[in-house]
């Protein structure tokens, strides 16, 4: 993955910068233009900075271009929303330079009004493809946000697409009908081995928030080479100091609770 990195100026900057990445996907290459929004404005003091920082995709597969312009409209949402989530902005019609100014208006304000503050803001997005098979592509989002709280958040998701029509891939294009509780107890032993609790040992009394104290999967998923991921973000089953979960389920371990179609 690529580093999230910020970059305070003194002045406003708008930097958009490309980098080209193939992959192949049933002979015929999906490519990829990795691309660099950046924007930062300093208020006075060094320490009053406000810093925009988002690298996306922009896809090209000649072989389904409504497949590319599918996988490049979900893109534009996403690279959008850190900076809409905060405005509470729900335009259709906001790009990144416009939400960007709204940010940096937001903190004005809060400086107007409060003469002690000098806590910088910053808010950044990596969405990244991280696989890219035969019949999928797999993007990954990790959003970072600072914006005066007691610490900052980052929050990552993964998202898979099937490469015959655009559409994301649900758990139930994934898994047969009624495979649930074993793939919970299949993810459940490897969660276990990964953050060494004996097998029978109460979750809720280590800090976890599963409900019922029974360990549950989420929706937050991807399919990679080898298996699928799973992510849990901060405080969603734990106290954000216990940070975050991720764990990535080998195919083999699961081959039997697969559905015909071959996510690959």
């Amino acid at each position: 993955m690529r580093r999230i990195a910020l970059i305070v100026a003194a002045f406003s900057i708008l930097l958009t910068s490309f980098a080209c990445s193939t992959k192949e996907s049933g002979g015929v290459a999906l490519r990829f233009k990795v691309k660099e929004f950046e924007r930062s404005k300093t208020f006075g003091d060094s320490s009053r900075t406000v810093s925009v920082l988002i690298e996306y995709p922009e896809f090209v597969f000649p072989k389904n271009q409504k497949v590319a312009e599918a996988l490049n409209s979900f893109v534009d949402t996403l690279k959008l929303k850190p900076l809409a989530d905060f405005a509470g902005d729900a335009e259709s019609d906001a790009d990144l330079d416009t939400l960007s100014q709204r940010f940096f208006s937001e903190y004005r304000e809060m400086i107007k009004e409060f003469d002690d503050y000098f806590i910088p803001w910053q808010i950044a997005a990596d969405i990244e493809p991280v696989y890219v098979g035969e019949n999928v592509v797999t993007v990954k989002s990790e959003m970072f946000l600072q914006t005066g709280g007691a610490h900052p958040n980052t929050f990552v998701n993964y998202y898979s697409f099937n490469l015959a029509d655009g559409n994301q891939i649900k758990l139930s294009d994934v898994f047969k009908p009624g495979s649930e509780n074993e793939l919970n107890l299949t993810a459940e032993k490897l969660f276990r081995e990964e953050k060494k609790i004996p097998s029978g040992e109460s979750l809720k009394k280590l800090g976890y928030w599963f409900e019922g104290d029974k360990f549950k999967l989420n929706d937050n998923f991807g399919i990679l080479k080898d298996g699928i991921v799973f992510h849990f973000n901060a405080y969603e089953i734990a106290p954000y100091a216990m940070g975050h979960t991720e764990l990535t389920i080998p195919f083999k371990d699961i081959k039997k609770l697969l559905t015909e179609k071959e996510w690959k």
